[in-house]
């Protein structure tokens, strides 16, 4: 595990966390607790995976997990 943390960002009131170039098995948990922290407020959450170019398994449930996840 590293201790990369994604910092979260308030566009127009909403949070919208970065994602980065490469979601994989040592950043997925990571930015899952980036996703649950902006998450908090129970307003939605933006996702920005503009400069994201790979994504794998563990990528996918991370943002899965954070997506069924309740405040």
């Amino acid at each position: 595990m590293t201790d990369v943390t994604y910092p979260i960002e308030m566009v127009r009131g909403v949070p919208v966390v970065r994602a980065p170039e490469e979601i994989d098995i040592t950043s997925a948990a990571a930015l899952r607790e980036a996703l649950l922290q902006a998450a908090v407020q129970g307003q939605p959450v933006i996702v920005d995976m503009a400069q994201t170019q790979f994504c794998d398994t563990a990528g996918i449930h991370a943002l899965v997990l954070a997506r069924r996840a309740k405040p």
